[in-house]
């Protein structure tokens, strides 16, 4: 319980420190964080539905939102006309988004060593520049 109070303290610390946009660029990372989670939940819930339209094509078409969906989209109806098309168009379906949280996993990845990078680079100035401007007092003391 301790260590998850400092963790928090001290994150909220660092944020308190970095420029604006950087505090900005770490929020949206972490939104880009969540969205991927949930497509991670999303393609679970995908890879059961192939396993149920393998298994039982004609449970999941007679649903009534499934049958609320081929009424709205008359074009569904002839796609889900055999059941083998609606089998192939829930396994394409697992594949585009597999192939999307993949790309967006990739993307937070960049995103996350890109924000590492310029924070590097901001504490590093950051430090550099105290250091620097520091009195020379302090410098011929034995803490420098």
């Amino acid at each position: 319980m301790i260590f998850k109070y400092y963790l928090i303290k001290y994150f909220i610390c660092i944020l308190n420190i970095l420029p604006h946009r950087m505090k900005a660029e770490s929020i949206l990372i972490f939104l880009l964080m969540v969205t991927v989670a949930l497509f991670e939940i999303f393609s679970i819930f995908a890879i059961s539905f192939v396993g149920m339209s393998i298994a039982s094509p004609e449970r999941i078409l007679n649903h009534d939102a499934v049958q609320t969906a081929i009424s709205t989209f008359p074009i569904l109806m002839q796609l889900f006309s055999d059941e083998r098309f609606f089998t192939l168009f829930s396994s394409l379906n697992i594949v585009a988004i597999l192939a999307l949280k993949n790309c967006l996993t990739a993307f937070q990845s960049w995103k996350c060593s890109c924000f590492g990078e310029k924070t590097s680079i901001f504490i590093g100035k950051t430090i550099i520049f105290y250091y620097l401007n520091c009195p020379y007092q302090w410098h011929i003391t034995g803490d420098s």
